[in-house]
């Protein structure tokens, strides 16, 4: 099941969206949305996604069998609710996830999560803003954030995939994305 963001739904904006996956307020990158509500958004996939599948579909529960995964905005949401809802998910797909929001808040609270999920990707390009001064901080958080997972969690396996050239769009991602899912999904 996909969540749309509220960017690509009928009529949505980029506010709107920015609104729904922020956890937490960033005036220096977001002044228009002061107060965003992204902090509420693992709940809502616990409390109300997750059963509502459960309730569509025959699934496997369990950490094992559920995974989470976002790009960009999507990405810090997903990564909140990893650390927020901790052993709910077995999986974490982040592709070009914006961890310097909020002056790297997110980095904060990564650094003392325990329980991790078993199988982290993450994929970054190395052009992913027109501002230098990011793509240079880009990778690096990237590889921050895995020895912050290695660290806390050493059972957790993590994959890095750095797009050389690679920009802030879902044609990046797509490239990406079977060698990702092939490591979060492994057959056998």
């Amino acid at each position: 099941m996909k969540i749309d963001n509220g960017a690509t739904a009928s009529g949505g904006s980029v506010d709107q969206r920015t609104n729904e996956y922020l956890p937490y307020p960033d005036i220096a990158n977001e002044p228009s949305v002061p107060n965003p509500q992204g902090s509420q958004y693992p709940e809502f996939l616990v409390k109300e996604v997750m059963p509502a599948v459960a309730q569509r579909y025959r699934i496997d529960s369990g950490a094992a069998n559920t995974g989470i995964a976002g790009s960009s905005y999507g990405g810090l949401a997903a990564l909140y609710a990893v650390i927020h809802r901790p052993g709910i998910f077995g999986r974490l797909f982040l592709e070009s996830t914006p961890t310097f929001m909020a002056n790297g808040k997110i980095m904060e609270e990564a650094e003392r999560l325990h329980l991790w999920p078993a199988r982290v990707h993450i994929g970054i390009g190395t052009k992913e803003t027109p501002e230098e001064k990011l793509n240079q901080a880009a990778v690096p958080a990237v590889q921050r954030l895995k020895a912050v997972i290695l660290k806390n969690s050493p059972g957790s396996k993590v994959d890095v995939q750095v797009g050389d050239g690679d920009t802030h769009d879902a044609a990046a991602w797509g490239r990406r994305l079977p060698k990702a899912l092939q490591f979060l999904w492994p057959r056998g």
